[in-house]
């Protein structure tokens, strides 16, 4: 009889994560702010479900190339020629030039960037090096010829290199825990506005059918989310660099023991292999073969480390190529598996799929049910296309999963 993994995403799905997008907002308007600008002038609502729409989803990203699309369009109507090499050169030379009554088509520029976000698993550095490889003309024509461009785009999952993810990181975490994660002092002072703004979208009948169903090992849960994180629960180390964001947000889900496959996990597992974490995460496999993992065995360290050893074996074995029955024992799982991931962006749902066809190329039978969450009708058609089953409510959702379970 298979086995049924549950993997859930957090933001959109189980978690109604009102944080990051007021961490956005305080973000952009800290900036905008120091150039003198309007609120207004920020991006909207809508131009976020644009980024999202193509995959990108973190704050990360959205933000650098925002301020990008800002200070492009800032050189456009200023048309002066000056050498801008850092963030707060430009923001000085903004705020120079106000009061400035404008506005900015972030959507066209968003439309006009899209098919770049992808050479890496980072859609800014993405941009950049886009930029780099003789696309500027097109994506930036006037920011692209200046330092300015590739200091915004780069380092972006670094809080000591980038200084838009530290401002953003600052507003998420607060400062007290800012400081204490980064051991560096915060710009800001401020109650974290994950913990202010975030709250949890199940249902408690729901939750406590899922506990029930977990406790009583009918479905294996995990946790499976970009969100920085600790490492591994099972390591009691004091890393600087860990932010909790993910642990802020399962605060909130009251639910007992569920494993965690999260950004500062995969971040773990990186540095075992000396390898970039963004090699591991979503869209690629490796972190949904940990939540598979973990979901089953309960345990995060041991399922990192039986991560690393799939990721080893397919440095040396052709992508697609059968495994021997040697090779099955290695990995110490021989169970079909019935998978079901909860997501509201594709990314999730590839990033999964290539996990279940990884595993069929084991020799192992597995079963995929994608469930996704969408709030507008622009994100319902991307997730249809993915193949899944689309709801605009979690609720909803899980209690179609509970008739199968219960079949």
């Amino acid at each position: 009889m298979a086995k049924t993994v549950v993997l859930f995403d957090l933001d959109g799905v189980l978690i109604k994560s009102g944080g990051y997008r007021a961490a956005f907002r305080a973000a952009t308007n800290y900036f905008l702010g120091k150039m003198g600008l309007s609120s207004d002038i920020g991006p909207k609502e809508h131009d976020l479900v644009v980024f999202e729409s193509y995959g990108v989803t973190a704050e990360w990203d959205m933000l650098p190339i925002s301020l990008a699309i800002i200070f492009e369009h800032c050189y456009r109507l200023f048309n002066e020629n000056i050498e801008l090499f850092t963030i707060n050169q430009a923001l000085d030379w903004v705020a120079s030039h106000r009061p400035i009554d404008t506005s900015v088509d972030y959507e066209s520029a968003i439309n006009n960037l899209a098919p770049y976000f992808w050479s890496t698993s980072m859609p800014a550095e993405s941009v950049l090096l886009a930029c780099q490889d003789r696309h500027g003309d097109q994506l930036f024509p006037l920011l692209s010829r200046l330092p300015l461009l590739a200091q915004m785009l780069s380092n972006t999952r670094s809080v000591t290199d980038c200084m838009t993810t530290l401002i953003l990181q600052n507003f998420q975490l607060g400062d007290e825990i800012f400081e204490r994660a980064f051991r560096i002092p915060a710009e800001v002072k401020t109650r974290s506005l994950l913990q202010m703004n975030d709250r949890p979208l199940l249902t408690e009948t729901n939750r406590l059918e899922l506990q029930s169903l977990f406790d009583q090992k009918r479905i294996y849960l995990a946790y499976l989310t970009l969100r920085p994180s600790y490492p591994p629960r099972e390591l009691d180390l004091e890393l600087t660099g860990y932010s909790p964001e993910a642990e802020l947000a399962i605060e909130k889900m009251d639910l007992v023991n569920v494993p965690l496959m999260a950004y500062g996990r995969m971040q773990y597992l990186a540095g075992q292999l000396n390898v970039t974490t963004a090699s591991l995460v979503k869209p690629y496999p490796y972190q949904a073969l940990a939540g598979i993992m973990a979901a089953l065995d309960g345990h995060e360290l041991p399922a990192l480390q039986w991560t690393g050893k799939i990721y080893r074996m397919m440095q040396q074995t052709a992508v697609g190529e059968k495994m021997n029955s040697s090779d099955l024992t290695e990995i110490g799982l021989l169970d079909d598996l019935d998978i079901h991931i909860f997501e509201d962006m594709p990314v999730g749902i590839q990033s999964t799929r290539k996990a279940a066809e990884l595993l069929t190329a084991f020799g192992i039978n597995v079963r995929l049910t994608a469930w996704g969450i969408a709030y507008d009708q622009l994100m319902e058609a991307v997730l249809n296309a993915q193949g899944a089953q689309v709801y605009s409510d979690i609720n909803l959702a899980v209690q179609a999963f509970f008739k199968l379970v219960h079949k």
